[in-house]
């Protein structure tokens, strides 16, 4: 596995959100987030910024398709995923991995309902409600970078890597 230094170097707790939908266009997936490709410049996750008073609240940057899953990351303090997970997923399926305040987060929507809402690394993770793809990993206990880049991949067969993550990458604020 991948040495994820780098990610924690940035000292920021927002170590983004990565939204997946099987079967999306990147333009339509954008679209839910009121991006046009003609906003998209190059960037790298050091090169953005967002503020809380008057600035960008949020950095969007499309991220490479894999396997029929387009994939799209979003960085900052307005979380759009959160709001858009339930409506990309219909007709399809949709996961949603969130690293606000460094804490993972996943969402699975499957045809417009949530399917799997978990925290990985909380102590009253339930293995009785885990789906097929989070068997054997270390979920429930301190899950590190692997763990949740491991179940990505078993869903949507994004391998994410620091490269991956940190750009360079098309980005707009919104």
């Amino acid at each position: 596995m991948e040495d994820f230094e780098e990610l924690a170097n940035l000292s920021r707790e927002d170590y983004g959100s990565y939204l997946f939908v099987a079967g999306a266009e990147e333009d339509d997936l954008l679209r839910h987030y009121g991006v046009d490709r003609s906003m998209l410049v190059e960037s790298r996750i050091v090169d953005l910024s967002w503020g809380e008073d008057g600035g960008p609240r949020t950095v969007v940057s499309v991220m490479p398709s894999v396997n029929g899953w387009a994939a799209v990351g979003e960085h900052g303090v307005d979380s759009i995923g959160w709001r858009i997970v339930r409506e990309v997923s219909v007709g399809t399926n949709a996961v949603l991995l969130n690293y606000s305040w460094a804490r993972p987060r996943l969402i699975v929507a499957v045809d417009g309902v949530v399917s799997r809402s978990v925290e990985p690394t909380s102590p009253a993770y339930d293995p009785d409600e885990a789906i097929p793809e989070e068997g054997g990993l270390a979920f429930g206990g301190p899950a590190g970078y692997a763990t949740v880049f491991s179940f990505i991949e078993r869903l949507t067969g994004h391998h994410m890597t620091p490269a991956w993550m940190l750009g360079p990458f098309l980005a707009a604020t919104v």
